[in-house]
């Protein structure tokens, strides 16, 4: 579904350029965990 310049083009928003650090990966998933408990926390103290 990609025209042929665009599939044949390296640098794309998508692509992946480096494999990421472990530290990386460490911080992404601790990311969405507190994300995750912040949005669980203020969707209990709300009035349903």
């Amino acid at each position: 579904m990609q025209p042929p310049l665009v599939r044949d083009l390296p640098l794309t928003p998508f692509a992946i350029i480096s494999v990421p650090s472990v530290w990386m990966v460490v911080w992404a998933v601790l990311y969405i965990v507190v994300a995750l408990l912040v949005a669980l926390r203020l969707f209990n103290t709300r009035d349903l």
